[in-house]
């Protein structure tokens, strides 16, 4: 007899990666994709996605009517919410069936910039806020673009800083920073911080603490071990991943060499209270 297909599985506790390009989130992707009961994916855009049905949602609402098309995503009607759930359900409820686990994780960069209604759409979510300092991230962006800025968000930033490669980054960064430490502020029980300096110094006292934040079971030797696991490869993320066997803090320090003159004044200062705030080192001429 044919076997049946898989059983559908409905997630109300998805977990958002929320964080900057550079920072060591496809690593944090294997780790999560690697336990048990957590299935991580490539990027998906899903954020964006939620965004663009809602404003299709209430286009359609507002037609024939004096309302206008929803462009901000505030307090998002219940009718609303529905049609965000019912799709991204759909997809991922097929996926966890495909994968055999519970609960589906994303990683996906402009999270960040949709949080709130993430959170709207699943009150039980889970938020993880990954953070690197933002001197590494300048040196690790700009490696990663030796021709030029692109891809990883950078593009908008690229016009605003023309000609000024440190400046671009850096204001990328803190975009990233400010908005996630405000949704940090605004849902405390539901986000759980994680520095990149920590994930790779302390891989296995970090990630411990994450699942217990998550509430799921502890996996000892999962940041070893999540390297000879298998994990989907057809998507976005840091192609780097599939060279690296084990976690290293080899690529700490190295925005030492960034100029720091190359920021200007107004942004180093706001940089570095998003700094202070995540307990780094501010940055300045010395």
């Amino acid at each position: 007899m044919p076997s049946s297909p898989p059983r559908e599985t409905t997630c109300e506790s998805p977990v958002f990666v929320l964080t900057s390009s550079r920072s060591g989130s496809t690593l944090l992707r294997f780790i999560l994709d690697s336990h048990p009961e957590l299935a991580c994916p490539p990027e998906t855009t899903v954020a964006s996605a939620c965004a663009s049905l809602l404003r299709s949602w209430a286009v359609l609402e507002d037609a024939g009517s004096e309302g206008r098309p929803l462009n901000e995503v505030g307090q998002v009607p219940p009718a609303g919410i529905a049609v965000v759930q019912s799709a991204i359900d759909g997809l991922f409820s097929s996926y966890l069936a495909r994968r055999g686990k519970q609960r589906w994780c994303d990683k996906s960069l402009d999270s960040f910039m949709f949080a709130g209604l993430l959170a709207q759409a699943y009150p039980q979510a889970k938020f993880i806020c990954l953070y690197r300092h933002c001197m590494d991230v300048i040196a690790s962006g700009i490696e990663a673009c030796p021709w030029g800025l692109h891809r990883f968000g950078f593009d908008p930033f690229v016009a605003q800083y023309s000609g000024n490669s440190v400046a671009a980054v850096g204001a990328y960064w803190n975009s990233c920073a400010q908005s996630i430490l405000s949704f940090e502020q605004e849902h405390a029980g539901s986000c759980h911080r994680i520095r990149y300096e920590d994930l790779v110094t302390e891989p296995e006292q970090t990630v411990s603490a994450m699942f217990d934040f998550l509430g799921v079971a502890p996996a000892p030797g999962i940041t070893r071990d999540c390297f000879s696991m298998p994990h989907e490869s057809n998507g976005p993320g840091d192609e780097k991943i599939w060279f690296t066997d084990e976690v290293t803090p080899t690529a700490l320090g190295r925005g030492v060499r960034v100029p720091v003159a190359a920021l200007p004044a107004p942004l180093m200062k706001e940089i570095n209270g998003a700094l202070t705030k995540l307990d780094y080192r501010p940055i300045g001429p010395e």
